[in-house]
C-alpha cells in the first residue's frame, strides 16, 4: 500500500516529539507499505538530524507540488498519514491522523489566535478518517474536551523514542551519589511549558536548607529570548551553579546523564504521556513527576511507581528534589520491574502491526476494528 506522509507541518529540525513518533512509526510501517513523504523543501529533511532514518523509511521523498500533480492517483491508491492534530489532509480521501496531545486546550496560553487553532484541530479531527492516539489520556478525554463524537477512534503502546533500557542490563546498583552533592537529570526542550522556573524555585528552597542538589536540564532553544531568559531566571533565584542547560545534545551523551545521574525529575505542566518518566524507569532511575493527569494515566498504564509532587508548590518541589536526593535505587529497581517489563513489551513492530490493520481496514480487506483495552490502559487489542 502506499501511504502518503504529509510532512508538511512537521518541524524535522526544530520539534522533538513528533518527529520522533513519526521515524519510528514509518520506519515500522516501511516493512510492508511504501511510504511516499511529502516535504515543502527538500532540505527540510537533508538539514534535520533525522536524515538518515527518513531516508531509510522513504520510497519517494518528493515536494508538494509534485504531490498535487500526482493527487488524482493518490486518491485511488494511497491513504494519507497525518503527522500530527495541526495537518490535514491534503492528497488522498481516506486518511489516518495522529493526535499527540491536548495542548490546545491544556495550555492556552502558549498559542497565539487560540480559538481558531482549536477550530482548525477540531476540524482535522472530524475531516479525517481515522484518528489515533498513543497515550491514554489524550483517547480518553480528547472527545469530552474537544467537544466532539468521533466513531473512529483509536489507541495503541507508547513504545520509547529513546530507549535507556540499555542502562538497565547491569541490574541494580548503589546510588551513585552519597553526602550532600548530586546530580538530577531533567531532559526536555526549553519551552515555557517545561517549567524549568518551578526547579529553580525548588532549588533555591532546598538551598535555603541547607541542601545542593544539582540539575543537568539538557534541550535544545524553542526561541533564543526563551533561552535567555531562562539563563537569566537562574542568577536571579541564586541557582545558576545548581540548574544548568547544556543545550542539545547527541543521542550518546543523554544516555550518559541518564546512566550517571542521580535521579530524574520532571516538573512540565503539561505533556501528551510520560515519556520522560518511562525513559528514566527502563533506566532504572527513580523519578519524580509533576501530577498532571496525562503523566498519571500512562503512568498507570505501564505500571510505574514514581514521586508524585505539585509543581506549583515550592516546597513540594523541593520536597521531590530532596526524595529523589536521597533515594535508594535498589528499593525503586525492584519497584519497577513490572514497568520495566511492559516498557520492554512495547515495540514500535507491534504498534505498526494495529496501524496495519486500520489500513487494510481503510483498504477495504477487512471489517473495521474494535478496540479493547484493560482498566488501566494497558492491554490493547484490535478486534
Amino acid at each position: 500500500m502506499n501511504l502518503i506522509v504529509n510532512c508538511q507541518k512537521v518541524a524535522f529540525k526544530s520539534a522533538l516529539g513528533v518527529p520522533g513518533v513519526l521515524v519510528n512509526l514509518c520506519t515500522a510501517l516501511s516493512e510492508k507499505h511504501n511510504l511516499i513523504f511529502v516535504v515543502n523543501r527538500l532540505e527540510d529533511i537533508q538539514n534535520s538530524p533525522l536524515r538518515g532514518v527518513i531516508e531509510h523509511a522513504a520510497h519517494e521523498i518528493i515536494l508538494v507540488d509534485a504531490a498535487k500533480k500526482r493527487a488524482s492517483a493518490f486518491k485511488r491508491e494511497a491513504i494519507e498519514l497525518l503527522p500530527h492534530h495541526f495537518q490535514g489532509p491534503d492528497f488522498c480521501d481516506r486518511s489516518i491522523l495522529i493526535c499527540h496531545d491536548l495542548h490546545i486546550y491544556d495550555i492556552a496560553w502558549k498559542y497565539p489566535n487560540v480559538e481558531v487553532m482549536r477550530e482548525t484541530f477540531k476540524q482535522n479531527m472530524t475531516r479525517a478518517t481515522a484518528v489515533v492516539t498513543h497515550f491514554p489520556r489524550t483517547y480518553y478525554a480528547l472527545e469530552r474536551i474537544a467537544g466532539l463524537t468521533l466513531m473512529n477512534l483509536f489507541l495503541t503502546e507508547s513504545p520509547l523514542m529513546f530507549d535507556t533500557s540499555e542502562i538497565a542490563e547491569s541490574g541494580p546498583h548503589a546510588s551513585p551519589y552519597s553526602g550532600q552533592f548530586c546530580e538530577l537529570l531533567y531532559p526536555g526542550q526549553l519551552q515555557a511549558h517545561k517549567n524549568h522556573e518551578g526547579l529553580m524555585r525548588g532549588l533555591q528552597r532546598l538551598k535555603e536548607r541547607g541542601r545542593t542538589v544539582r540539575i543537568l536540564c539538557p534541550g535544545s532553544d524553542f526561541t533564543p529570548d526563551l533561552t535567555a531568559h531562562l539563563k537569566a531566571l537562574t542568577r536571579q533565584y541564586g541557582v545558576e551553579q545548581e540548574l544548568t542547560f547544556p543545550g542539545y545534545v547527541s543521542d550518546g551523551e543523554l544516555m550518559e546523564m541518564y546512566r550517571h545521574c542521580h535521579g530524574v525529575i520532571v516538573p512540565s505542566l503539561a505533556e501528551g504521556g510520560a515519556y520522560v518518566p518511562m525513559e528514566a524507569i527502563a533506566a532504572r532511575k527513580p523519578v519524580a513527576v509533576h501530577q498532571i493527569e496525562q503523566a498519571r494515566m500512562h503512568v498507570t498504564a505501564m505500571a510505574g511507581k514514581v514521586i508524585w509532587f505539585d509543581a506549583a508548590d515550592t516546597e513540594q518541589t523541593a520536597n521531590a528534589i530532596e526524595q529523589l536526593a536521597d533515594a535508594d535505587h535498589k528499593v525503586w529497581f525492584d519497584r519497577n520491574a513490572l514497568a520495566r517489563e511492559r516498557i520492554r513489551q512495547m515495540t514500535w513492530d507491534s504498534v505498526a502491526e494495529k496501524w496495519n490493520i486500520l489500513i487494510d481496514w481503510l483498504s477495504g480487506r477487512r471489517e473495521r476494528p474494535v478496540l479493547s483495552v484493560g482498566r488501566d490502559g494497558w492491554g490493547i487489542v484490535y478486534q
